[in-house]
């Protein structure tokens, strides 16, 4: 077959698109399994060695089909299939990643994208030296003829990374970028097949259009009867960070949930805080810096920080590097503060501290992505950073999960207690031996430059007894020195994810044997 003009532009339009496909998929791939295994190192180093694996093995066996039946056909059959995949990969995803979550995080993570992604990876990998066979069909045009097809993919590809971080997944979600991903995929291999070739029987790839609206009802707002309460999705959308729901319970509560994991709810008529935790962090920072009259809360989530303090009269800065939230704050949970007396602003949280004077008297690091804490704000350097700002009498209080009955658990959280008093006069841990029915749970860390009053608060009103009574027990069991074998967390080293995998682990499997726990993973 000689290759037209024609035929020749419409290849180099294929390896654009199909580079940029592979990339959406990449980057999809790790949106979709993040509610189920939380957007950690982990995940990323699951996708991407999926991905190159996939595509490695596309080029191996795509180049021995290209020596065999070097033919259009061939190849946009190809692009084909893995169009398809695709298709079926939007609804079997729960079924797979639901099996998945029960093994290991490293394990469930590349398992799930394996299953998911690596066949029409593989197979748009095939597309390379299949493109190359039918473009160059003469070997002294090779050199160029190659050079030009692996312009336009990696171009693609560059276009493909561009519109998927900046503009699709804060805009469409990622199951229809799957299915908008699918749909090009189609129609470049359909303008071929049926224009091109006259091969009118793949006009039964239009089958899987119908299956649209199927697809996109499965992104909808859920809700169910679970047990004896109502739970209704009343909001859902992806960041740029995260993919974020609103959850309310019998109209009565509401809980902000990102990547799978609740992030503080709160009672709907009087705005008090549902978590546990909360009320810990108010009587820690109570106890740090009694006479405060200023804050900063570095993570905005819920609001219930912000919201505990303002009620306190304190002047509340809130940094938050996710404009969804803040968005979905103001929408859903800012009516709760006190007006006037919380500032929120958009930015990473070590960005903010930076050239600022000594004008807090508490910080509050309250910081997650899904289930994980970014590390750089636990490191030696964040630290002298937060210092740096902090009155003479301030404190830091610190939110972190993790596992104090796992080894490697117990050593980071022994970490994070070192790194502490390394920059404090004072560093305590709280809630790390009090045995409790969930081996994951929320460690607590107080840091002082003046001495600390070890004394629960008593003007500290908390209008939930086993609320009440669970702060009495994570304000009595605390730990004032490291263990042994804790090292400094820096910027240059640390390993804050593997050694919290654990952590991560019984954390989504708590959450999963909850009793919505399909409803909020999915």
């Amino acid at each position: 077959m000689r290759l037209d003009k024609f035929f020749g532009h419409y290849l180099i339009l294929t390896v654009f698109l199909c580079g940029a496909a592979v990339m959406l998929i990449e980057i999809v791939a790790a949106r979709v399994i993040a509610p189920y295994f939380g957007s950690s190192i982990f995940v990323w180093t699951a996708v991407i060695s999926v991905t190159l694996l996939s595509l490695a093995l596309g080029y191996f066996f795509g180049g021995k089909l290209a020596d065999r039946v070097s033919t259009p056909a061939v190849l946009y059959a190809v692009i084909g299939f893995s169009a398809a995949y695709l298709f079926l990969a939007i609804f079997t995803k729960k079924f797979l990643l639901t099996s998945c979550v029960r093994m290991d995080l490293r394990l469930g993570a590349l398992a799930s994208s394996a299953a998911l992604f690596a066949l029409p990876l593989f197979m748009l990998g095939m597309v390379s030296p299949l493109s190359v066979k039918l473009f160059t069909r003469r070997l002294e045009n090779i050199g160029s003829g190659v050079g030009v097809l692996y312009f336009f993919s990696t171009a693609g590809s560059f276009l493909g990374t561009l519109l998927a971080g900046f503009v699709l997944i804060p805009r469409f979600g990622s199951t229809r970028i799957m299915l908008f991903t699918a749909d090009a995929l189609i129609a470049l291999s359909l303008v071929y097949l049926v224009f091109l070739s006259r091969r009118y029987q793949v006009l039964l790839m239009l089958c899987l259009l119908p299956l649209h609206p199927l697809a996109l009802r499965m992104e909808g707002l859920r809700s169910a009867v679970i047990g004896q309460n109502y739970w209704k999705q009343v909001y859902r959308s992806e960041s740029f960070y995260t993919d974020i729901k609103v959850i309310e319970v019998n109209h009565a509560a509401r809980f902000l949930v990102t990547d799978g994991t609740n992030q503080g709810g709160l009672d709907i008529l009087t705005g008090n805080s549902q978590a546990t935790y909360s009320y810990a962090i108010d009587a820690l920072s109570r106890m740090g810096a009694p006479e405060a009259k200023k804050a900063l809360v570095i993570g905005l989530g819920s609001g219930v920080i912000p919201h505990a303090f303002s009620h306190r009269g304190l002047f509340v800065d809130v940094v938050e590097i996710d404009p969804r939230i803040a968005d979905v704050y103001a929408r859903f949970f800012s009516s709760y503060e006190k007006k006037g007396q919380v500032s929120i602003t958009v930015e990473d949280g070590r960005r903010f501290l930076k050239g600022k004077s000594a004008e807090y008297d508490i910080v509050i690091l309250d910081v997650f992505v899904g289930d994980s804490s970014p590390w750089h704000l636990l490191t030696v350097e964040a630290f002298l950073e937060i210092e740096s700002v902090l009155t003479k009498n301030g404190c830091l209080v610190i939110n972190f999960v993790g596992m104090p009955g796992d080894p490697a658990g117990a050593r980071i959280i022994s970490c994070i207690h070192k790194t502490l008093a390394r920059v404090f006069t004072h560093a305590i841990a709280f809630n790390t031996t009090r045995s409790v029915v969930d081996p994951a749970r929320n460690i607590l860390y107080l840091a002082t430059l003046a001495e600390p009053v070890l004394l629960p608060p008593q003007d500290l009103y908390i209008p939930y007894l086993p609320i009440k009574e669970e702060v009495d027990g994570i304000l009595s069991d605390y730990l004032l020195e490291p263990k042994e074998g804790a090292f400094l967390l820096t910027d240059e080293y640390n390993p804050v994810d593997f050694y919290n995998a654990k952590a991560k682990e019984a954390w989504r499997r708590t959450i999963m044997r909850g009793p919505a726990g399909d409803m909020v993973i999915e």
